[in-house]
């Protein structure tokens, strides 16, 4: 994408739900270095504002996503309300790990909120700031909206795209916190930081990250935060770093911590002109509700493995059996020598970390007694002498878990995880009822035992009949 392109662009997703979150990365190439920079969920403002602007803002809904670049005047760049105040308890008694607030606009898409200001004072007619922000502490969400003239909670116009003209004064708001466990972060970086100070120039993940399976999040925080962030100050709040600042005029109050990123590391940046804070809320921001400005934080880098990661068919030893209970994070194989082979004494299991196996130095070779001959691949059979004319296939793709074993405590698995069909799933459903809510199925099923009902109760009547007349008769 480029400024001037088309915007916005859409990108489907097929997904046919709101996904619980959309991760925009905006990749850019300098000096033969690429990097990765957020997408934020809302335009910042508009183009009638003289400073420079820019970044890609992004909406969703069921089915794609809206992607929205600079248009109109050369300034723009890629890379660069009734009630505007709420507080939300999450009720988790703690930091959640990571916080998405989704604001559900009337045309069916969806916006995010932000972690870093735009304009911060009171704008002439006709120009506007848009956007909601939001901070977390260990007991709610707080949330910002502008309630100046022409501001909106969402908005895509002016300066970002000749069809971008969506505004809106009022959104639902759908919020999300999870509290991941360590096996789900990848990497964590904490330290504080007093405006002045020099940044790390980089801040190195110790590992090659997927940029399709995790996700790059810095938060912000009061650096009082360092000390109390175990749940003990609900006053500290935590804000989310951005991809890129969108100011208003000169000298104008503005705040926030940007940050990129590549496979191995992240880049930050802080405000250095006398107006820039590392966390500002204030001005035109939640119609002067709980403002406050710092430049003394904590400032916390984490990769959180997100949705799911595979690893390939695990490998094969030569002359070994060998069992897998799938591809993905945690997923264990164990290998086995056959009889007429003895191991080395290397580990039988490998584990999945999600992209590669574990590496093992097990092996198997020709016991001392037999005279079965070795096998140059585990992808071909190996003939038994014991056994003539009995082949055995090393690649056995049967689920289980467990430890060093023997051949025959191996085939005993093999029968024990082989499951009766009378016990599937699909078996029990063919032998219940769906349980159907709907009204008109209530009623329809109402009518149909009515009506077998008043045939029961119609054929009693007529049978009831005929006995009493032949009782007269007598």
């Amino acid at each position: 994408m480029t400024v001037d392109g088309t915007s916005p662009e859409t990108i489907a997703h097929n997904l046919m739900e709101i996904p619980a979150k959309v991760d925009v990365q905006v990749k850019i190439n300098e000096g033969g270095q690429e990097y990765i920079f957020p997408g934020f969920g809302s335009v910042p403002k508009d183009n009638d504002i003289g400073a420079e602007y820019g970044g890609v803002a992004y909406s969703y809904n069921i089915s794609h996503v809206l992607l929205y670049v600079p248009t109109g005047k050369t300034t723009g760049r890629v890379i660069t309300t009734d009630k505007p105040y709420l507080q939300v308890d999450h009720c988790m008694n703690n930091y959640p790990t990571f916080v998405t607030v989704q604001l559900i606009l009337e045309d069916g898409f969806v916006s995010e909120g932000l972690g870093i200001p735009s304009m911060t004072v009171d704008h002439p007619w006709g120009k506007s700031a848009c956007g909601t922000l939001f901070g977390v502490n260990s007991k709610s969400i707080t949330l910002w909206a502008a309630n100046k003239i022409n501001d909106y909670v969402v908005c895509y116009m002016d300066g970002w795209g000749p069809n971008a003209d969506l505004a809106f004064t009022s959104a639902d708001v759908t919020i999300r916190a999870w509290q991941f466990t360590s096996s789900d972060v990848v990497f964590t970086s904490e330290f504080s930081f007093i405006k002045g100070d020099t940044l790390p120039g980089t801040i190195p993940f110790g590992t090659t990250i997927d940029i399709d399976h995790h996700l790059v999040v810095v938060e912000v925080s009061d650096f009082e935060s360092f000390q109390v962030r175990d749940a003990t100050d609900a006053r500290v709040r935590v804000f989310y770093g951005g991809g890129s600042a969108n100011l208003g005029n000169p000298g104008e109050p503005y705040g926030g911590v940007l940050f990129a990123y590549t496979q191995s590391d992240a880049l930050l940046w802080v405000p250095s002109d006398s107006s820039g804070y590392l966390i500002y809320v204030g001005g035109l921001w939640g119609e002067d509700s709980d403002h406050f400005h710092s430049n003394s934080v904590t400032i916390k880098t984490t990769v959180i493995q997100a949705g799911y990661t595979e690893c390939p068919i695990p490998p094969d030893i030569p002359n070994a059996l060998k069992l897998y209970n799938g591809t993905l994070a945690g997923s264990r194989t164990l290998y086995a020598c056959p009889p007429g082979f003895s191991s080395n004494g290397g580990s039988p299991e490998v584990v999945c970390d999600g992209l590669a196996w574990s590496t093992t130095s097990y092996s198997c070779s020709v016991s001392s007694t037999s005279t079965v001959p070795v096998t140059t691949s585990g992808a071909t059979t190996a003939t038994l002498s014991t056994t003539p004319e009995t082949s055995i296939n090393p690649v056995a793709c049967i689920p289980v878990t467990t430890n060093n074993i023997s051949l025959e405590e191996f085939n005993v698995i093999v029968e024990g995880l082989k499951i009766s069909k009378s016990n599937t799933s699909s078996h029990k459903r063919s032998l219940t009822c769906a349980y159907d809510p709907r009204p008109s199925s209530t009623a329809i099923g109402g009518v149909g035992i009515g009506v077998i009902c008043f045939i029961f109760v119609l054929l009693f009547i007529i049978d009831c009949t005929t006995i009493k007349k032949k009782k007269s008769d007598h």
